[in-house]
């Protein structure tokens, strides 16, 4: 059994080689058929003509594909970058949170220390609101404290809130290493008991 078709619907003629290679660029053919001996090119020069054009077209492809690669790559590693440093901004973001939380543990830990270390004398009136600065050393250890910017109290609730420090005499040190400060500024307050 066989295949039955009707050659001529499907053939393309050229009077020449020249004419021969630009009709075969101009649509794709399955099959070359050609004369060794036609005029302005021969049937040998233009297999060759054709094997180079397919060459180089093959070549080009490679190259295209080879770029297309690259840039996928690169793509990709760019990608793989953007998500590194995401990851990295999200986890300095959540140290961050962390060590603010912990900041403000650490101060109201040495606010509660030096208001449990408060003796409160009887001139004390609620709504007792006082900046305290205190100057301390790793470990704690307190070296000074004095009292900064506005304070509501008389001079014996002052005096009473400075020796609540002193007398407190290390304040919160452990666990609170990262967030440590030499000099710490805290809110003393006293709204009555």
């Amino acid at each position: 059994a066989g295949v039955t078709m009707d050659a001529d619907a499907l053939k393309e003629i050229a009077d020449n080689g020249e004419a021969a290679l630009a009709l075969w660029q101009s649509k794709p053919f399955a099959l070359v058929i050609t004369d060794c001996h036609m005029p302005k090119m021969d049937g040998y020069q233009l297999s060759r003509a054709i094997r180079d054009i397919e060459a180089a077209g093959t070549r080009l492809k490679q190259i295209e594909a080879r770029k297309a690669s690259e840039r996928e790559d690169q793509l990709r590693q760019q990608q793989a970058a953007e998500a590194q440093r995401q990851a990295e901004a999200e986890a300095q973001q959540f140290r961050a949170g962390q060590m603010a939380t912990l900041n403000d543990q650490y101060v109201a830990a040495i606010a509660t220390v030096v208001t449990n270390n408060w003796l409160r004398p009887p001139t004390a009136q609620p709504g007792l609101n006082c900046k305290v600065k205190v100057v301390q050393i790793p470990g704690g250890e307190v070296i000074s404290s004095s009292l900064s910017g506005r304070c509501n109290g008389d001079e014996a609730t002052r005096r009473s809130i400075l020796a609540a420090v002193d007398r407190a005499g290390v304040l919160p040190y452990r666990g609170y290493e990262d967030v440590f400060q030499r000099e710490i500024e805290l809110t003393f307050r006293y709204d009555g008991d």
